[in-house]
């Protein structure tokens, strides 16, 4: 079961790895080198003003590139290794198919949009008004932009020389001999122009190439079409992959646009070589990021967290000490560097040290953005983007008006900076890894080849102790029993903890309190032996078990062996909760979040009972607007209801006969809790007694659910199967059938609309907006609440 897994990294795949890394490394390398060429010829053909608008340009069109892609790049990376490997090769031609459709449509968009402005004569400084620059502009975004998700298909199916040789190194050769060898004069606009027809030229050849090793491409009714789970998740994705791309390049190239409307284009083309040269330190770090990019996706999505690790501590190894010796020689050569361009460029010397300092501190963080965008945080890493770059621009507007162009260098720096060490923090936190430079980072891979068949023998005789049933405590003979874990899952608000706190009744049941640690420790530990105190550490800190208010004991504590399974340490931390209650047999364990997890948990918990809540949507809506979590408008609900019922369902049918698992309705549960109940306990093998007849106080509630959690304890109220007629407006609960009208018709919910209308556009707009505003008023009232409820109670 686990044997892709336990691969050792030291064996083919590690070879892979540095293989095409190599490989990827090299063409990189001589891009970068090319491309510094490329500049440099560029800005001895212009003057130094011209070469400023041309800089100007070229950064916009970077920007307006993923704008016109939809970041349809990075949604082509993170699914179609996926895809392939769960649905097949057809299944991954269609997202390659749909994400081209988008990059397309986009690209149309932004061309119609400069040569509107071209029309219109719209003037900036940072162009020094010249005439067709805008169209010329849009023509090169859209060129980016295809060729971006173009070079992504071709790098996620293996084509590594194919997909980077053309758009790193060719066509900046072939620019590079037309404008060096041009007998005419020429201005920075012609060279736009050049520059936009030859890579167009060359896009073509790799889509070419492309459409001929991929079949199907084209074929718009193909027989594969994606599952509803999976485009789903990519219309979810959708906005975080699309602010993703835009900010990168915002980051990257908005600050040279900006000192060109600032200070002027001379000023720009100084910033944009100073800028230019430190980003030539990045270069190890994006030749492995290309080859790790597919490879984390799979990793990730067959939950093999160890093989991530490996993998991010082989990139950051690679690519921080070559930034450290690069920057030394950039505080050597610099100046002289930066005379090649123009020799009125000298003067960004600090700007560039600046500038280097930043990257270092770039990739001694490690890819923490690529970790968060294959790990699906694709959300967490556009907040932070968002943050800091809004914050960088607005100091680099300021700087730039007192220091010139070594405040733009300062603000663009800080921003860099702060985003990844934000960005480590956050990888810890969701995902159990920190991606940057560090000494375990270090050990891992010096050891990973050697030690790699150590961990696989030791992971595969630690799952037999817990998943068969047995603990041995160390230093001892005696075997006690485990837990069998019960996992009862569900949207959101779908009734997961009142059936929880029903099973919770038996003698034989413990039922905890949500315990996200659970899941999480999971996918960060894993099932192979850790130290114990690491793990022990990690749950007490996790906010979701201080709120448990429960102190392990020190005896308790004292008396753990030095390194066990995380699965070992949970049952015997549920023992000890549950001391007042001996004989347990089962644990009962109800955080909805586990429906994103149940591939891991049938992996760790093959015997488990696996409990599906299904609730009518309307009513989790109604129920959720009234809370200070969750979201806040009743299409994102809709959607999201939708999409997490139908992929559990879906999921749950596929192991249908390999899983122990069931179905209840919510409605069903309050109507016949007892015939349900019953039917529960008599699959757990545990007795009902029909005198005493269904409780809901199995449940110890803390104080931070008490309140969303009021009714656990007091009976069963069948009357609250319909409360969502009241609580919602008509308009909402038509909006809610227009969008998940199917799915509540298949699993029996009686629809209010026959032919519901949609959300129009205005409404969109307002519910998004009213919900934005309701989370931000919401979120800080959150996190003080959670530290209210979660200090440590020692």
């Amino acid at each position: 079961m686990m044997g892709a897994a336990n691969e050792p990294a030291g064996g083919p795949r590690k070879l892979r790895f540095f293989r095409g890394a190599a490989t990827a490394g090299l063409i990189k390398i001589a891009g970068l080198g090319i491309s510094f060429l490329f500049l440099l010829v560029v800005a001895r053909a212009l003057s130094a003003e011209g070469f400023g608008v041309f800089a100007s340009a070229f950064s916009l069109a970077m920007i307006l590139g993923p704008v016109a892609s939809f970041g349809q790049q990075n949604a082509v990376l993170r699914f179609w290794p996926a895809l392939d490997q769960s649905h097949g090769r057809l299944m991954a031609t269609a997202a390659i198919r749909r994400s081209l459709g988008l990059a397309l449509f986009g690209s149309a968009i932004v061309l119609i949009a400069g040569a509107t402005m071209s029309s219109l004569g719209v003037e900036i400084s940072a162009f020094a008004y010249s005439e067709g620059v805008w169209l010329a502009t849009a023509s090169l975004a859209a060129v980016f932009a295809i060729s971006e998700v173009t070079l992504a298909a071709l790098r996620a199916r293996g084509s590594v020389v194919w997909a980077f040789a053309p758009r790193d190194v060719v066509w900046r050769i072939l620019v590079m001999a037309i404008v060096g060898f041009a007998s005419l004069p020429f201005g920075p606009v012609s060279a736009l122009w050049i520059t936009t027809g030859v890579l167009a030229v060359l896009v073509l050849a790799q889509f070419v190439l492309l459409l001929s090793t991929t079949v199907g491409l084209l074929s718009w009714r193909a027989p594969a079409v994606l599952p509803d789970e999976e485009r789903a998740e990519m219309r979810a994705s959708l906005w975080g992959f699309w602010g993703n791309a835009i900010l990168t390049q915002v980051q990257q190239q908005g600050t040279t646009v900006l000192v060109g409307v600032v200070l002027g284009p001379a000023e720009a083309g100084a910033y944009f070589a100073a800028s230019r040269l430190a980003n030539l330190l990045s270069i190890t770090q994006l030749a492995a990021n290309q080859i790790a990019a597919p490879m984390m996706s799979r990793a990730w999505r067959a939950r093999r967290v160890d093989e991530v690790r490996q993998i991010l501590g082989t990139t950051v190894l690679l690519s921080a000490p070559a930034a450290l010796l690069g920057g030394l020689v950039f505080l050597a050569l610099g100046p002289w560097m930066l005379a090649l361009f123009n020799p009125l460029y000298v003067a960004a010397f600090p700007a560039l040290m600046v500038l280097v300092l930043a990257q270092v501190v770039s990739t001694t963080c490690g890819p923490n953005g690529l970790l968060l965008l294959m790990s699906g945080h694709e959300g967490k890493i556009l907040a932070i983007k968002t943050l800091t770059t809004v914050a960088s621009l607005a100091l680099t507007y300021t700087l730039a008006g007192e220091l010139l162009v070594l405040g733009a260098a300062i603000g663009a720096a800080l921003g860099i900076s702060a985003q990844n060490i934000v960005g480590v923090i956050v990888c810890k936190k969701y995902t159990g890894i920190a991606p940057a430079l560090g000494l375990k980072q270090i050990r891992a891979v010096l050891r990973q080849g050697r030690g790699a068949r150590t961990r696989g023998q030791t992971e595969t005789k630690a799952a037999e102790g817990p998943i068969a049933g047995t603990v041995r405590d160390e230093g001892t003979d005696e075997m006690a029993p485990t837990l069998k874990p019960v996992f009862v899952f569900g949207y959101p608000r779908s009734g997961t903890t009142l059936l929880g706190s029903m099973l919770g009744t038996s003698d034989k049941c413990l039922v905890v309190p949500e315990a996200q640690f659970l899941v999480e420790g999971l996918v960060r530990f894993g099932r192979s032996p850790r130290p114990t105190r690491e793990m022990l550490d990690y749950v007490m800190g996790h906010y979701r078990f201080r709120i448990w208010q429960f102190t392990p004991a020190a005896p308790w504590i004292a008396a753990l062996p030095v390194s066990m399974t995380y699965p070992d340490l949970l049952d015997r931390l549920f023992r000890h909760y549950a001391e007042e209650k001996p004989g347990l047999e089962y644990v009962v364990e109800h955080d909805p979040q586990k429906r994103k997890y149940l591939d891991l948990l049938h992996q760790i918990y093959p015997h488990a009972l696996l409990l599906h809540i299904v609730r009518d949507g309307r009513a989790i809506a109604a129920s959720t607007l009234k809370l200070t979590w969750g979201h806040q408008d009743i299409i994102r609900l809709a959607t999201e209801w939708k999409r997490s019922v139908e992929s559990c369902a879906h999921w749950l049918a596929e192991h249908q006969g390999r899983v122990r698992s069931r179905s209840i309705r919510y409605e069903d549960l309050l109507v016949d809790s007892e015939g349900l109940i019953a039917s529960v306990f008599a699959e757990l093998g545990l007795p009902f007694d029909r005198e005493k007849g269904v409780r809901t106080d199995g449940l110890r509630v803390v104080s931070y659910t008490r309140d969303q959690h009021a009714l656990i304890g007091g009976g069963v109220e069948k009357s609250r199967a319909e409360a969502w007629k009241r609580d919602l407006t008509p308009r909402q609960i038509e909006i809610f059938e227009s969008l998940a009208g199917d799915t509540l018709s298949r699993f029996g919910y009686e629809r209010q609309f026959d032919a519901p209308r949609p959300p129009t556009g205005l409404e969109k707009l307002r519910l998004f907006l009213i919900g934005a505003v309701r989370r931000a008023w919401n979120k800080p009232r959150q996190i003080l609440r959670r530290h209210r409820h979660s200090r440590r109670h020692t």
